[in-house]
């Protein structure tokens, strides 16, 4: 008889892990406390954490949780907020790196493909499965809803730099979500796992072009329907109950921000999914003093279990 064995995947964005964003000891420990406790008990065997400022408080922080013998941390992007991306998992790596770049074409330039730097280098590992399975997952933090202002020329009028810094934001999501897709593409097209998964806050609800382009499943081909059915993501808030649908709460209305999306030989094995949305009731109106620092996150985790064979 075959054993079934578990398997956890989460996602949490740890709202600017770093002493720098929060000056105010107590509350920094208050709020170094409340995520070590959200993530052990989350319990997952590998789960994506966003927002980390400061390197040497994610090791801090890996060292208390106590249970994550891996971590994989992407690098510090290219601008003034240096937000990494990290890993953690449970499982035992046997390949890791990042991306940095992808592919992308440029409005007014048909023809021509370039390259651009992702807001936050995604980290990846290919990990082995307690049935001896391997997956390969991905952590990623695409670009925000805060306008790229600062982009634009400094003498533009200040609405003018909002309304086109919004669209430029949205652009850069759409189009980080797009490479990410081709990305993934060319890994699952080598074979590299028999699961994959992409795990961490795409700034974008469930229903969204971005969820969309990077579940893969709006871009099907007759011609390639295998191909493509193989290639497919699945997003854990399909099975998320309705009331509990939402990990992110913006100007009053209630979002799924984080997400889980894993393979097609996962989604079979799907037991449940969950957003921890009651840990976000009390912070809906918060409102960050000028002493800087907040006790807790604005993400709420999000998590998918599901049954391996054994």
């Amino acid at each position: 008889m075959s054993t079934q064995r578990r398997l956890r995947l989460g996602t949490f964005n740890l709202n600017n892990l770093g002493r720098e964003d929060n000056p105010d000891e107590a509350l920094f420990a208050a709020k170094f406390d409340y995520l070590c406790a959200v993530l052990r008990a989350l319990d997952a065997d590998v789960v994506a954490l966003n927002e980390v400022r400061e390197p040497e408080e994610m090791e801090r922080l890996v060292e208390a949780v106590g249970s994550y013998p891996a971590c994989v941390l992407g690098d510090a992007p290219q601008d003034r907020r240096h937000i990494q991306t990290a890993m953690l998992s449970r499982l035992p790596v046997t390949g890791q790196g990042q991306w940095y770049d992808y592919a992308a074409v440029l409005p007014g330039r048909p023809g021509e493909l370039t390259k651009l730097r992702f807001s936050r280098p995604v980290p990846w590992a290919r990990l082995e499965l307690p049935n001896g399975e391997r997956l390969f997952a991905a952590a990623v933090h695409l670009k925000s809803w805060r306008a790229g202002s600062e982009e634009l020329p400094a003498g533009e009028p200040a609405r003018r730099r909002l309304i086109l810094g919004r669209g430029m934001s949205i652009a850069t999501r759409n189009s980080e979500a797009a490479g990410l897709r081709c990305l993934l593409d060319e890994v699952m097209d080598t074979g590299m796992a028999e699961h994959y998964a992409v795990l961490g806050d795409f700034n974008d609800r469930l229903d969204s072009t971005t969820v969309g382009l990077v579940s893969g499943l709006d871009t099907e081909d007759a011609g390639e329907l295998a191909l493509n059915e193989g290639r497919r993501l699945y997003p854990a808030g399909w099975w998320i109950p309705e009331r509990h649908r939402f990990s992110y709460v913006r100007h009053g209305r209630r979002e799924l921000f984080d997400h889980v999306m894993f393979s097609r030989g996962l989604s079979l094995r799907l037991v449940q999914a969950r957003a921890e949305s009651q840990l976000l009731e009390p912070v809906h109106a918060r409102r960050v003093e000028p002493a800087g620092g907040f006790p807790r996150s604005d993400h709420a985790p999000v998590w998918v279990e599901f049954q391996l064979p054994g």
